[in-house]
């Protein structure tokens, strides 16, 4: 999968309604600087970079790894600005969408063709689930 990313700049369709109907159930968690998960406080899943000066509310405690996934992020290559809506391009035909409550995201490397960068989604479900 990663080959094939780091050759193709494409992004799978997804369409607003999808959006919205993922990010209603499915939050971004980002790692505070003592390296503990934390949810955020809701974004744009559009145009917003949940990553970029969070508000953090509740420690996700409640979590545990699915399994992580390599999804495209634009944007200038210097700059990593995931969005939720870009994850959700990769993730939203899982098997076990359902079961997904929450997301991270880190930068893994810049995309060959200049036009963003590739990271390392992390998927989440709630632990016991």
């Amino acid at each position: 999968m990663l080959e094939k990313l780091r050759e193709d700049w494409k992004f799978p369709r997804i369409s607003n309604l999808r959006v919205n109907e993922l990010s209603s159930k499915i939050k971004p968690v980002v790692l505070n600087e003592e390296n503990k998960l934390f949810y955020i406080e809701d974004v744009d899943p559009v145009r917003t970079a949940f990553t970029w000066d969070p508000t953090f509310t509740d420690e996700a405690t409640d979590l545990e790894e699915i399994d992580k996934v390599y999804t495209l992020h634009s944007s200038y290559p210097g700059l990593f600005k995931p969005s939720m809506e870009e994850i959700f391009c990769f993730i939203q035909d899982r098997e076990d969408i359902d079961d997904i409550v929450a997301v991270s995201v880190s930068f893994l490397e810049h995309h060959n063709s200049g036009s963003g960068n590739i990271g390392l989604t992390t998927v989440y479900k709630r632990k016991g689930a």
